[in-house]
């Protein structure tokens, strides 16, 4: 239960994170969808990261194949969550770009 809910706050953070990219780093509608596919990528990893380390630190919390199923499928997923949403955060910072 615990890998989903990490699961489902890694997507929450990567819409995010890809709203803000999109919006400070991106130049172009295209790049805006690459930026947002590493953020999703960087979200999976971070994921698997904290939960890695809640595994060592308290053996027996986690289950260690939902968590690499789960991550599985986070690699999958986020980056779908990550590039709409920097193309969004794109789009929305253009009507303010001084050229």
């Amino acid at each position: 239960m615990v890998e989903i809910v990490g699961a489902i706050l890694a997507c929450g953070a990567a819409v995010v994170l890809g709203i803000g990219a999109g919006r400070r780093w991106a130049w172009d509608a295209g790049w805006s969808v690459i930026i947002g596919i590493a953020v999703g990528v960087f979200c999976a990893f971070v994921y698997f990261g904290v939960l890695l380390a809640i595994g060592i630190l308290w053996p027996s919390s986690l289950d260690a194949h939902s968590l690499g199923v789960d991550f599985l499928v986070l690699m999958a997923v986020a980056p779908l969550f990550g590039a709409p949403a920097a193309w969004f955060g794109y789009r929305k910072s253009v009507r303010h770009r001084p050229f």
